[in-house]
């Protein structure tokens, strides 16, 4: 039972980081600031990255 809330825990964890990947991907069309230099949204930036983080995180976790 408790290896089911282990793998329930990391699997709600990953889907939450894609999520949040999706939503940086689409705050990068809009036209907030501060920007990058290449012009990319700060916080879209910061997102992404996060996103990718908690996803290596939760999958290295699920093993």
């Amino acid at each position: 039972m408790n290896r089911i809330f282990h793998f329930l825990r990391y699997t709600v964890l990953t889907l939450v980081a894609v999520v949040l990947f999706i939503g940086s991907c689409i705050l990068c069309t809009t036209d907030f600031k501060p920007l990058l230099a290449n012009g990319m949204l700060l916080l879209a930036v910061a997102g992404i990255v996060f996103s990718i983080a908690l996803t290596i995180f939760s999958i290295k976790r699920l093993k």
